[in-house]
């Protein structure tokens, strides 16, 4: 398993015992804090690189995971893969902009401004773009450095703001976010698969990953800044 200093080479020039999905979805103008599972060293099976073909069926958002040979299930003609990297991480809340659930806790910020805080205390897996010219990915690597080489010392937050094309994250270090993984939450990391059997159940060929012809009304929705649509080199791109 690739660490931090190895996913970005794994990029090919070209083209973005599992377990049932259990992802982290970054909403517009959302505030996620967390802290990392992944520790983002050489070996480190919590957390890997990926290509990613992404189509929209019906206005939902569908992921199929791509190997040398191009997507491992059928996509609409036309979908590019993008490069993402994708880790474990236990999710302590998420601030939202506006109330769209009764449990959630209205709170104020420092500067007056209302949100609405998601309790969540639970592993989840994230994936994020590279951004263009790797920008996220190495805001990444920029905490990494910032934590001594082990992203598990200390909290994260990722923000999302705009829609489709326009979106945009920013991600920062929290040291003074006092917060950490609960030890009755390590206690159950053994069931936590690695970060590639995630992958591959969940998009690619696993028993919780659908299967069969491209769905009807699927439309390519590819996001890919690479120039090529094909990703190149031996085996899945994190092998």
């Amino acid at each position: 398993m690739p660490g931090m200093g190895q996913m970005k080479s794994n990029r090919r020039t070209g083209g973005d015992g599992g377990g049932s999905k259990r992802e982290q979805y970054w909403l517009e103008d959302s505030q996620v804090f967390f802290t990392c599972l992944a520790t983002g060293q050489d070996d480190d099976p919590y957390m890997g690189s990926y290509w990613l073909y992404t189509f929209q069926e019906n206005g939902t958002w569908s992921k199929v995971l791509s190997d040398r040979e191009g997507p491992l299930k059928p996509v609409p003609a036309g979908t590019k893969p993008s490069y993402r990297f994708g880790f474990w991480a236990f999710i302590h809340n998420v601030l939202h902009t506006s109330q769209k659930n009764e449990g959630w806790s209205e709170i104020y910020l420092p500067d007056g401004t209302k949100a609405f805080s998601e309790d969540v205390n639970e592993f989840r897996f994230c994936i994020l773009p590279f951004g263009k010219d790797d920008v996220y990915y190495n805001d990444v690597v920029g905490i990494f450095n910032d934590y001594g080489g082990d992203l598990t010392k200390g909290a994260m937050k990722v923000t999302r703001r705009g829609t489709g094309r326009n979106t945009n994250y920013s991600i920062a270090a929290q040291p003074m976010l006092e917060v950490s993984i609960p030890d009755e939450a390590l206690s159950k990391v053994g069931d936590i698969p690695t970060a590639d059997d995630y992958m591959m159940d969940n998009y690619g060929v696993g028993q919780s990953s659908s299967g069969g012809d491209v769905p009807q009304g699927a439309v390519s929705t590819s996001d890919s800044d690479d120039k090529e649509a094909k990703a190149s080199g031996d085996g899945l791109p994190w092998e």
